[in-house]
């Protein structure tokens, strides 16, 4: 997608919609980074969508909502920074014991591990309460300016529907390639549930992940998502090697090679999304 000329593909009622306030209660942003299917790059996006708002400027939180908890490997936290988030849940404790600081103005909240009965456990409480993911958010008491990332399982989940529920702006990521094609109906119809009819929501955007014009299949279906999800795609992300290399060193890719075209792509698609936030003036 261009950077000149782009225009924001939120539409102008969905923009007007957004409240100073969110749901009366969470002050902060949040964007939900979800796919209905695994292998697309959703965790590589979350770290590095999170490190480009920090280096714009922005306050940011990101957090890791997903049992895998892969997220803190891309800062660089081996092992589990102390005080994870599912022994503040298991201990009922609250959430700011377990924020670390990253690079910049970016902070971490990481998943951590659980016993599978602990997990179960945990699962059946999120599944219980569709406001748990508010109620752990305002008790951080974080300033109104914070943008919070989280990074989510793939498929359907009670993590995803607890981001989806809250969400300000949802990312769905999709691969150049036919699977990933054949999960966009699901994927909207999770939207429509979850987030469509909540009048605190912004819109819901797809993000083409690791696309290749080298690579003739994936071109082709890359064209054809682009038609036919049209101003719902809110950019591509080009394959690079710099995204592997950079984890292997703890680092996300910006810090790691800031010159790459994945920190271009990334750089754009943050501020894109800070675009569709924007509130509209009278």
């Amino acid at each position: 997608v261009p950077a000149s000329g782009w225009r924001c593909p939120c539409t102008p009622t969905a923009v007007k919609r957004f409240p100073a306030v969110y749901s009366g209660e969470i002050l902060m942003r949040l964007i939900g980074v979800v796919s209905a299917k695994g292998g697309v790059g959703k965790t590589t996006v979350a770290a590095n969508l999170a490190t480009a708002l920090g280096a714009a400027g922005h306050r940011v939180l990101a957090i890791d909502l997903y049992p895998q908890t892969a997220l803190r490997l891309h800062f660089g936290f081996h092992p589990l920074p102390a005080g994870v988030l599912a022994a503040c849940n298991m201990a009922s404790t609250n959430w700011g014991e377990a924020i670390v600081s990253c690079t910049g103005n970016v902070s971490l909240l990481s998943f951590g591990t659980l016993r599978d009965e602990e997990q179960r456990q945990l699962e059946r409480v999120l599944d219980g309460d569709d406001a748990w993911l508010a109620k752990r958010l305002r008790s951080l008491d974080l300033p109104p300016d914070t943008l919070v990332v989280i990074d989510t399982p793939p498929g359907v989940t009670v993590y995803m529907r607890q981001v989806l529920r809250h969400a300000h702006l949802a990312l769905a990521l999709l691969l150049p390639d036919l699977a990933s094609c054949a999960t966009i109906a699901a994927t909207d119809a999770l939207l429509d549930t979850y987030c469509s009819p909540r009048p605190d929501f912004i819109a819901a955007h797809y993000l083409i992940n690791q696309s290749d014009i080298s690579y003739r299949l994936g071109k082709d279906v890359g064209a054809v998502l682009q038609w036919r999800l049209r101003e719902r795609v809110i950019g591509a992300i080009q394959r690079d090697q710099a995204a592997c290399e950079a984890l292997g060193f703890g680092q996300t890719v910006l810090e790691y090679d800031p010159h790459s075209r994945l920190v271009y792509d990334i750089t754009m698609l943050a501020a894109r999304l800070m675009q569709c936030l924007q509130p509209v003036s009278a």
